[in-house]
């Protein structure tokens, strides 16, 4: 539907908040498709385990829960996967998660970005079977296409803003530091007193470097 992936880039075009940008793509999958829940879930970049972002139930405010064996054929296909009724789908009627969710129509599509699998947009039924279509499958495709992109940017958008507050607070520590350091060096006629603060790399502390060097006719 190509109105729909229209409306899906006019919408997450400027949206460069992570957790309000889920929540729109979820929202619009909502208004165009016949799920019950829907979860949008992404890697943790240090942990590279999947992590569930945000979810949405018409049926209740439980929590919602992803069918592994679901997401696990995802992620070993490397493409969107459709099942008419996963209760009697030989692929994942044996699974336990598939029974304890009561899970009847589903669709799941990876989010791709430079070949690289970001996540996932999982979506199912518990109600009826068959709910889904082919259609339906290219549809959420396309909307994990247009949302890709968008989080990638609002992930990118968040790392600068954060390299700009790390920056402020490196500058704000090293100002607060050389207020805190005394005006003048001490004074002695044994030794020469020479100081140098050098800033850290991260907040939490300086180098305070004290060089001593003998005076002329004394040993340190």
């Amino acid at each position: 539907d190509l109105t729909t992936l229209i409306k899906v880039a006019n919408t997450v075009a400027n949206a460069f908040d992570l957790q309000g940008l889920l929540k729109k793509i979820l929202d619009l999958i909502f208004e165009v498709l016949t799920c019950d829940r829907g979860s949008i879930l992404l890697f943790e970049k240090k942990k590279r385990r999947l992590k569930t972002m945000a979810s949405r139930s018409r049926l209740s405010d439980d929590k919602v829960l992803v069918s592994k064996s679901i997401a696990k054929e995802v992620l070993r296909k490397r493409e969107a996967i459709l099942s008419l009724d996963a209760m009697s789908d030989t692929r994942f009627s044996t699974h336990s998660s598939v029974h304890e969710q009561n899970i009847r129509s589903a669709m799941c599509a990876p989010l791709v970005r430079k070949d690289k699998i970001m996540g996932l947009i999982h979506v199912d039924t518990c109600t009826q079977p068959r709910a889904f279509s082919r259609s339906d499958l290219a549809l959420l495709t396309g909307i994990a296409q247009q949302a890709s992109i968008a989080i990638e940017n609002a992930r990118l958008y968040r790392e600068v803003g954060e390299r700009e507050r790390y920056k402020y607070e490196v500058s704000l520590a090293t100002t607060i530091q050389r207020e805190l350091l005394p005006r003048r060096l001490p004074q002695s006629k044994k030794i020469s007193v020479y100081g140098k603060m050098v800033p850290a790399k991260e907040v939490g502390g300086e180098s305070d470097e004290e060089q001593y060097a003998p005076a002329r006719g004394h040993d340190a």
